[in-house]
């Protein structure tokens, strides 16, 4: 049996675990394992990682950030007015950038007019740039709106 370290289910229902297995030429170096592989030792690393320590499956950023729901437009400016930003200040901080005539409609359909917000709109990517917002700063602002 190799040995193994660093194991974590790679798949949201658990059908493989990524994990660093010691290589007797290379060292440690990255490894999948699952139970349907035609290779013994590939099985017999799948079974002794479950019988350990096994880290559970953490989706993707993006994963996380797609799965969030939408917010309705009371729910994204009742989160945005507990940090401090109203409407009114995110149309001021736009039009001081000196947008062209294109941008300032874009901000008209998918903010002030907007009746609801996805979390991974490319235009709420940039507007919480513009705030210096991290996105998971943004992430624990729209879980908290989307139970308003």
């Amino acid at each position: 049996m190799m040995e193994f370290r660093n194991a974590f289910y790679s798949r949201p229902n658990e059908a493989a675990i990524d994990m660093e297995v010691n290589h007797p030429r290379f060292g440690w170096v990255p490894f999948t394992a699952t139970a349907q592989s035609p290779e013994d030792y590939n099985r017999e690393l799948f079974a002794a990682a479950r019988e350990g320590d096994v880290a559970p499956y953490v989706p993707p950023e993006d994963e996380l950030e797609a799965a969030m729901p939408a917010l309705s437009s009371r729910q994204f400016w009742l989160a945005a007015l507990e940090i401090g930003i109203t409407k009114t200040i995110v149309q001021d901080k736009i039009r001081s950038l000196g947008l062209a005539p294109l941008d300032e409609a874009r901000m008209i359909t998918q903010l002030v007019e907007a009746t609801n917000f996805e979390r991974t709109s490319q235009f709420l990517v940039e507007l919480t740039s513009l705030f210096n917002i991290l996105p998971n700063e943004l992430d624990v602002l729209w879980t908290w709106a989307s139970a308003l």
